[in-house]
């Protein structure tokens, strides 16, 4: 137990650097090397333990970035089917994903159709995203419609939103129509405003009528409050009256009376009657009493 606990802290070290802190030195490289052999070595002589999946996605993940690719993914293949062959398969693809995504979205876009296929592509999409988004897009685009595609869209948007937003933008909109799509508008604005909030803000402006641009300037009404509370107050009183007026109006006071309360306080008073001046009354007044 100890064996393997002490071999998979270790795998789990280097791998971890490998991944977020750039190419090993040489040194590193030999120890890691070693550090992959102990590991995938204590899988194998336990009998290839089924409780033990930490050990075993630790073992491939590591195997799959020091150790030539094929090779990492035959020893998977080769695993008896479970819970802990899938998991050390998306180790192996994501350890793969780090230096040849292009190859790792070749072998997992070929997987049997299921939801281990599903996870290895949207792992795959989390990753390339953030290295290469432009490449990433494309092979994101020549999937097939569906389930995994709709989810690698989703999880690349987070990589894309602060690099590339109008590329995250165009992927949005192969999502079909729904709830998920909305959900991503708002998650994009959000991104997208605490890089360039002026372009967040024309990108929200000229869609369509719907749940999305709602979500879309809900989510950056609060970036805009923050950085120009004027501007942000004078958009939400040219805002149709309803519901979507009277969150936006809200947000703007919460973020507002958190710097100038006095200044939203003047704002607000001045609002006609009704439930988006009562709203911003209470957040103002929330927020003077914390």
């Amino acid at each position: 137990m100890l064996f393997r606990s002490v071999a998979t802290l270790a795998l789990l070290v280097y791998a971890w650097k490998a991944r977020w802190r750039g190419p090993l030195d040489p040194a590193d490289r030999l120890i890691a090397m070693a550090v992959v052999v102990i590991g995938v070595s204590a899988v194998l002589c336990m009998n290839y333990m089924k409780d033990d999946i930490l050990t075993t996605a630790g073992a491939f993940y590591a195997l799959a970035i020091f150790a030539p690719a094929r090779a990492a993914i035959e020893w998977v293949n080769n695993l008896p089917p479970g819970n802990a062959r899938n998991q050390a398969m998306r180790s192996a693809v994501e350890g793969l994903a780090n230096n040849d995504p292009q190859s790792a979205g070749a072998y997992a876009a070929n997987f049997p159709p299921g939801q281990t296929r599903n996870n290895l592509i949207t792992s795959i999409a989390s990753q390339w995203s953030r290295s290469d988004p432009s490449k990433a897009a494309e092979w994101i685009q020549s999937l097939p419609p569906g389930q995994a595609q709709n989810d690698a869209v989703r999880n690349a948007m987070w990589g894309m939103a602060s690099s590339d937003p109008q590329l995250a933008a165009s992927l949005i909109e192969r999502i079909p129509g729904g709830s998920r799509q909305q959900d991503s508008f708002g998650t994009l604005a959000n991104a997208w405003a605490n890089t360039d909030l002026n372009a967040a803000i024309a990108w929200a402006k000229q869609l369509p009528e719907g749940a999305g641009k709602q979500n879309a300037f809900q989510n950056l009404s609060y970036r805009w409050a923050q950085d120009d509370p004027k501007d942000a107050a004078a958009f939400a009183q040219s805002m149709p009256a309803g519901q979507q007026q009277n969150n936006f109006i809200g947000n703007i006071a919460s973020q507002w009376a958190s710097r100038e309360p006095q200044a939203a306080q003047a704002w607000a008073a001045q609002l006609p009657p009704g439930e988006a001046r009562d709203n911003a009354l209470v957040q103002i007044a929330s927020g003077m009493a914390g």
